[in-house]
């Protein structure tokens, strides 16, 4: 496994345990923890879409 494919899995990993949390919030009545962790995860995966859209404009760059 090359070291890019281990850094999307863990990616994956930290998303799942993300929505685990939601569910089990909501599941415990939870909402504002629900809401606290919703946006978080929203967060998390913009941020990490700004970095991957600044990786491939650096790819590009070196080509």
């Amino acid at each position: 496994m090359s070291f890019e494919e281990r850094i999307q899995e863990i990616r994956e990993d930290i998303s799942r345990l993300a929505r685990r949390r939601i569910k089990s919030a909501l599941w415990e009545g939870d909402l504002d923890l629900a809401e606290e962790l919703m946006i978080d995860l929203q967060r998390r995966e913009l941020c990490q879409a700004y970095l991957d859209k600044i990786e491939s404009e650096e790819v590009e760059a070196e080509v």
